[in-house]
């Protein structure tokens, strides 16, 4: 399962190198959850690239008012 999911992003990162050749590639991954897949995608990727983090919070006024989510670059 592990190698089946290593080989995926592995594919992933090869044809994102492929499509996105000679542009500038920005990835961006939100914190926490997906840190440990957009690294190991990352070190696939065969080309320059920047990264952005992004950390979402939701701002709740009352218990039952719909939120506001904040982004937050870091």
């Amino acid at each position: 399962m592990e190698q089946d999911i290593a080989q995926r992003v592995a594919d992933m990162a090869q044809d994102i190198s492929r499509d996105f050749r000679g542009m500038e590639l920005v990835i961006v991954s939100v914190l926490k959850g997906s840190f440990v897949f957009t690294a190991d995608l990352v070190r696939c990727i065969d080309m320059p690239l920047e990264i952005c983090l992004l950390v979402l919070r939701v701002m709740v006024q009352g218990l039952l008012q719909a939120g506001n989510l904040i982004f937050t670059t870091i």
